[in-house]
């Protein structure tokens, strides 16, 4: 997967998850793969769709702040950012069935529970990730 990944710093961050994958700490890795994924699409957002979502934005979260810059995701849930993109058709519905499933993977494994996770989930986990949302040229 890193030699198909052309951003240098993604590179870097996908091949730190596959550090963790390689080291058995599946939960990790599936956390990491879900931040390379989310910090992605809010990289989209600001480079060339911020007006729509901070036009879907207000009718959807009306009292969230407008999104100017990164650290304005910072006031929005991961989830409520996934809606805003589908409503205002930044992201097909396809892509927001893969975000939010590996977005509820991603809060089981990051949250302490009695959820044992494998290296298959975790394997899934990043190459779905990394496959519909880090490759897709539609995000």
């Amino acid at each position: 997967l890193v030699p198909r990944v052309a951003n240098s710093a993604q590179q870097t961050f996908l091949n730190e998850t596959l550090r963790c994958f390689k080291q058995d700490a599946f939960r990790a890795a599936i956390v990491m793969a879900w931040n390379l994924a989310y910090s992605h699409v809010c990289d989209r957002i600001l480079a060339s769709q911020v007006v729509m979502f901070n036009a879907q934005k207000k009718l959807t979260y009306p009292k969230l702040p407008d999104i100017t810059k990164m650290s304005d995701f910072e006031d929005y849930k991961e989830s409520q950012v996934i809606e805003i993109c589908r409503g205002a058709r930044i992201l097909d519905a396809t892509v927001c069935k893969h975000l939010t499933a590996q977005l509820n993977r991603r809060n089981s494994a990051a949250h302490p529970s009695s959820a044992t996770f494998v290296a298959a989930q975790a394997e899934d986990t990043i190459t779905d990730l990394v496959n519909n949302v880090l490759l897709n040229p539609a995000v």
